[in-house]
């Protein structure tokens, strides 16, 4: 295929050059689109891709991305390694980094969580943040969080309250219920309604 290192770059050519560009090397996609390496490479500058900066990953740059991934952003983390976001969020990808570990929040979901928790009910914020309603309940008591729900309860809450007290945790209850544990445990006392005695 003829080389079109000085021919215009159509917009196509700049979709597929973005789009390749952290995927396959400067040499495959040179050759795709017909034009020389270097055409390739100075088009991708253009475009603000800089992948021939960032490709090799010293052992150095990967330990300290493994010990920044859950206490910083991906931003954060991006600007101390000097690197793209995509090229961080690539590489934690690659090594199977996550932010979801036991009892760990990370920054959003907390945002989330104090943004929604009071007027929202538990569970539709669980679907949200992927976790429990029991973890979700119990970040939002170790935050201070409370609904705003009335003091009211319906019958069909009462209902669930008289069936599933007994056997059910009270955090089970209330993230079911979507009231905070102290409201729950007062409307069982007022109900009379006692746990069941497991036993020995």
């Amino acid at each position: 295929m003829p080389s079109r290192a000085s021919e215009f770059w159509s917009a196509a050519d700049n979709k597929l050059l973005k789009k390749l560009f952290y995927r396959e090397s400067i040499k495959q996609i040179a050759e795709k689109l017909g034009r020389t390496v270097w055409a390739t490479k100075r088009q991708g500058y253009k475009l603000g891709l800089r992948k021939w900066h960032v490709q090799h990953w010293s052992a150095d740059e990967v330990k300290l991305l493994k010990s920044l991934w859950l206490n910083q952003s991906t931003e954060q983390i991006a600007v101390r390694l000097n690197r793209p976001y995509s090229s961080v969020a690539g590489k934690a990808r690659t090594l199977g980094l996550t932010r979801l570990r036991p009892g760990h929040w990370s920054r959003n979901e907390l945002v989330l969580l104090k943004k929604q928790y009071a007027t929202k009910p538990t569970a539709q914020i669980a679907v949200a943040l992927g976790r429990s309603c029991a973890s979700v309940a119990m970040k939002a008591r170790e935050l201070g969080l409370a609904k705003e729900y009335s003091s009211d309860y319906s019958a069909r809450e009462i209902q669930l309250l008289k069936k599933h007290y007994a056997t059910q945790s009270v955090s089970q209850t209330a993230a079911m219920l979507g009231r905070s544990y102290q409201a729950v445990m007062q409307k069982a006392f007022t109900l009379g309604l006692t746990k069941k005695q497991k036993r020995r």
